[in-house]
């Protein structure tokens, strides 16, 4: 068999020397900025992920591998080792394949077409191959290179190159849902006196346990509002997916897709001798990766006056998920307060702790705070920079759902719980945020501020996603009948 110096070599004859010496410089310089450039990349992955598991081997297995390969190649070049032709080929091999990947997996994603991906794919396929050739052309070592070396590096370095990529690929991968639906038949039950309303034009009012607590139905941005002459609660009942991804793989790549709802029939009556209100919801996707029928659900809000001489607001949502849904980001419940300041964050049951919200920045920045349900606890967790880690322990809590309550100049304004949120959260290992941090998380961000001081708090309750770290993998939201009870908690007199 000939090698590739053989077949190629002879184009050197025909290079004035100088630009032989411009060639090896080119080269050298090129492997060492390389090598520079994906030990950057590795520094910026999360890390701490338990020894063998995907993420382990996924970031802390084969991507040093390539990091340690790009090394040789730069290293050997300039000592003029042979190894150094074999580590090369290596690297063009991981091109070519990341190219195969794009080309074959990813036109999916793009519009108009699959000309962006086929480009893409097509121009670091080109490249690769070229400077492929390229490489086999220059005869960079002084003396002679054996025939095993020469016969068997171009061709076994570019196929374990190549393959590198496609192991990455099926260790990203989402895997099974870990997430546990809570109610297999679920249903609210219908209300009494009940009125049909299909279409409306105004915000519906719920109940009138109060005057000075407004609770209704908005019709423009469909969420539930709770109004007080102080504060506002805006709540969001909807399981909402971004980043959809149909094949389970990342979604850099892709066309950022979304669910969107759509409210379909708005009751009102009462139910067990409480004003209450009830509608039915669906959800599809911008470019239909969820389709009619795969998400949809219902939710009955009562408005209540206890003895202790407050309001309470109880929010019942059952939601139907027909299938799995692999997702970047998701959302299971929102909540948004804003008001007075400043205000402060009481969380927890028996040992609360008091959090003043503050922003965080992306990607990187000021950190976020957020919590997340760990094996049989939930803790209270702050990152480095933005949602990245290592992170801070703020509190530690017992496996229970968190209670929130809103303290404006040290005084309790409103609180409330969201049921259910522990028990259904998927405890799958997050491959985006490293440190053991399973998927499902709490964010907790200040959303508006008066002066100095934040008046306002988003709360944010996701199942699973991989929002938190740095990374586009996807996850998945199992499918089954998940059911929230949001409890809020409003004294009257304020």
């Amino acid at each position: 068999m000939k090698s590739l110096y053989s077949i190629v070599g002879r184009g050197k004859a025909c290079l004035p020397p100088r630009w032989v010496v411009y060639r090896k410089v080119f080269l050298i310089l090129s492997c060492f900025l390389y090598a520079l450039f994906m030990t950057f990349i590795w520094s910026l992955l999360p890390r701490g992920f338990p020894w063998f598991s995907r993420p382990f081997i996924e970031h802390q297995v084969i991507i040093p591998i390539i990091v340690l390969v790009s090394w040789i190649a730069a290293i050997s070049l300039v000592w003029r080792l042979q190894i150094g032709i074999l580590c090369i080929y290596v690297i063009l091999g991981v091109w070519i394949g990341i190219g195969l990947i794009i080309v074959i997996l990813f036109p999916v994603f793009f519009l108009p077409g699959k000309l962006i991906a086929v480009g893409i794919g097509a121009l670091v396929m080109t490249i690769g191959l070229v400077l492929f050739i390229l490489f086999g052309w220059l005869r960079l070592l002084k003396s002679p290179v054996s025939n095993l070396v020469r016969d068997i590096a171009p061709w076994s370095g570019v196929c374990f190159g190549a393959v590198l990529p496609f192991v990455i690929l099926l260790i990203a991968r989402a895997g099974p849902a870990q997430t546990t639906p809570s109610g297999v038949f679920a249903k609210l039950e219908p209300l009494t006196g009940m009125t049909t309303r299909w279409d409306w034009e105004q915000d519906i009012p719920v109940g009138n346990a109060s005057e000075a607590i407004q609770v209704s139905l908005n019709r423009r941005n469909k969420s539930i509002k709770i109004a007080t002459q102080k504060f506002t609660l805006r709540i969001q009942p909807y399981m909402i997916f971004e980043g959809i991804s149909p094949n389970r793989l990342w979604t850099v790549l892709g066309n950022w897709d979304t669910t969107y709802i759509t409210i379909e029939r708005v009751n009102t009556g009462k139910y067990k001798e409480t004003d209450a209100l009830y509608f039915s919801w669906s959800a599809k996707s911008l470019k239909s990766w969820v389709k009619p029928g795969d998400l949809s659900g219902e939710t009955l809000i009562e408005q209540h006056r206890t003895e202790d001489s407050s309001v309470e607001v109880r929010m019942t949502t059952v939601t139907r998920l027909a299938r799995q849904i692999d997702a970047h980001l998701s959302a299971y419940f929102d909540v948004e307060w804003y008001g007075q300041a400043p205000i402060t964050l009481s969380i927890g049951h028996e040992q609360p702790y008091n959090w003043i919200p503050t922003q965080s920045d992306y990607p990187f920045g000021a950190p976020a705070t957020f919590m997340t349900v760990m094996d049989d606890r939930v803790l209270l967790l702050k990152g480095s920079s933005a949602e990245k880690g290592p992170f801070k322990t703020l509190a530690e809590f017992s496996k229970k759902d968190p209670l929130f309550q809103v303290m404006v100049a040290n005084r309790p304004v409103c609180q409330f719980i969201l049921e259910g949120f522990v028990e259904q959260a998927s405890q799958e290992l997050s491959p985006t945020a490293g440190w053991g941090i399973p998927v499902n998380n709490i964010l907790l961000e200040a959303t508006q501020f008066t002066g100095d001081q934040p008046s306002g708090v988003w709360i944010s309750f996701s199942l699973a996603d991989t929002g938190v770290g740095r990374g586009f993998h996807a996850v998945g939201t199992g499918p089954g009948t998940y059911v929230s009870k949001l409890r809020v908690s409003i004294p009257l007199g304020l």
